[in-house]
């Protein structure tokens, strides 16, 4: 507590917070999003299915922080990197359990899509889309904790500014509570991110009632 209090008065813990609150929101975005998209299009076509998926098992176990180095030497020191370390960590399980909602739709809601004649824009909105809800808000809730996790180690490695930055430059100044508090405010930062995404979860998804 007295560690937070003393970063807090030097200003060093809010110019933090706010330079990881950015990228992690970015590469957060970002990531979802291409996760959502492709994880939907992989599950209705077979054609992109047989293209992507192979690729995406591929890709999924390397190491995102070994690619870091690489990321840095084709887009220089900047936020590029790290927005990308971060995007890629959320990516991969939002695009799986996205593709595993799809995939594990009851075939009973396509066929009563084809009896309704719905058009392949209809059909992705209101059958789709809803039937796969519960999958990609689990992949989002996964590559939330992910993204910190990235978030911090990247700029451990890679960053001036940021929660992973001060981790690293307070035990020089022999501040050995410091960082402490610093790998301390990740895990605070989960306990506000995770509640925001249950918000929207909760309101879409209908609750079970208990018996």
């Amino acid at each position: 507590e007295t560690a937070f209090l003393l970063m807090a008065a030097d200003g060093g813990l809010y110019g933090a917070f706010i330079n990881s609150v950015g990228r992690i929101l970015g590469g957060y975005a970002i990531g979802s999003l291409l996760g959502v998209a492709l994880g939907m299009l992989f599950g209705i076509s077979r054609q992109a299915r047989a293209v992507g998926m192979p690729l995406v098992h591929f890709l999924y176990p390397v190491p995102k922080l070994a690619l870091l180095p690489l990321f840095i030497l084709w887009f220089g020191i900047g936020e590029t990197p790290k927005l990308i370390l971060i995007a890629m960590g959320v990516f991969f399980p939002v695009l799986i359990n996205t593709y595993s909602g799809v995939t594990r739709m009851p075939v009973i809601y396509t066929k009563v899509s084809v009896i309704c004649q719905l058009t392949d824009r209809q059909y992705i909105r209101r059958v789709v889309l809803p039937a796969a809800m519960p999958s990609i808000f689990t992949g989002l809730r996964l590559g939330a904790g992910i993204s910190l996790i990235l978030l911090v180690a990247a700029e451990m490695l890679a960053a001036g500014k940021g929660i992973g930055a001060l981790v690293l430059h307070y035990p020089n100044l022999t501040l050995h509570h410091r960082p402490i508090a610093c790998a301390v405010l990740p895990a605070l930062t989960g306990l506000v991110f995770l509640p925001v995404l249950h918000w929207p979860e909760n309101s879409y998804l209908p609750r079970v009632q208990e018996p």
